[in-house]
């Protein structure tokens, strides 16, 4: 497995939309371009404090990319000290800080997994555990359920014209071999837009 880490980077900016995911994706891609068909990359929604529609920016606010190590150096040079537009809100990436390796967790979380044609919570967690089981081949320990939080147990996106449908994650009683892997590989396509990626829970 290709040794995969965080590169985290500080911005400066106001504002952006909550659901931001395509349009940071898109911006990203603009100035990397290697951002744009590389299924490996994964791009974590821009933390803040959530107010209406929109996320306010502050002190801790930053852009999290998760990639392999060997794309660092490439992507690093592309976007440090970028300005790019999240709908018409600007964001300035500044130089990046010390990239962060994956660390072991026995509970993982993930707000928003995807899968193709999984829309019902039941049989979403069963495909869940047959990935687990068969395609991850984690250890039989290994659970998953989907929260019930303040925000429901649907997430949405929209990408261009439509809304994408998924719902938030747990994965819990993992080893710490389970751990990694699941950060390294996630769950589900459509990582460049913030989905299946795990973190450990706080």
């Amino acid at each position: 497995m290709n040794s995969i880490i965080d590169l985290s980077f500080k911005i400066n900016g106001i504002k952006i939309p909550i659901d931001h995911s395509y349009l940071l994706f898109s911006s990203l891609s603009e100035i990397c371009k290697d951002i744009h068909g590389n299924t490996e990359i994964g791009i974590h929604k821009i933390n803040g404090e959530k107010n209406g529609e929109y996320i306010f920016l502050n002190n801790f606010s930053k852009l999290t990319i998760r990639c392999p190590e060997r794309l660092a150096l490439n992507i690093t040079s592309k976007i440090s000290n970028k300005m790019i537009w999240i709908r018409k809100f600007p964001i300035k990436i500044r130089s990046i800080e010390q990239p962060i390796p994956l660390l072991p967790c026995k509970k993982l979380v993930s707000d928003i997994v995807t899968l193709r044609k999984k829309e019902d919570p039941q049989r979403f967690i069963d495909q869940v555990s047959n990935i687990f089981e068969e395609k991850m081949h984690l250890s039989q320990n290994a659970r998953v359920a989907i929260p019930n939080d303040e925000d429901g147990i649907y997430r949405r996106f929209k990408v261009k014209n439509l809304f994408v449908i998924g719902f938030p994650l747990v994965a819990y009683d993992l080893s710490e071999e389970d751990s990694l892997k699941l950060q390294s590989i996630g769950v589900g396509g459509r990582r460049r837009f913030g989905c299946g990626l795990f973190l450990p829970q706080k």
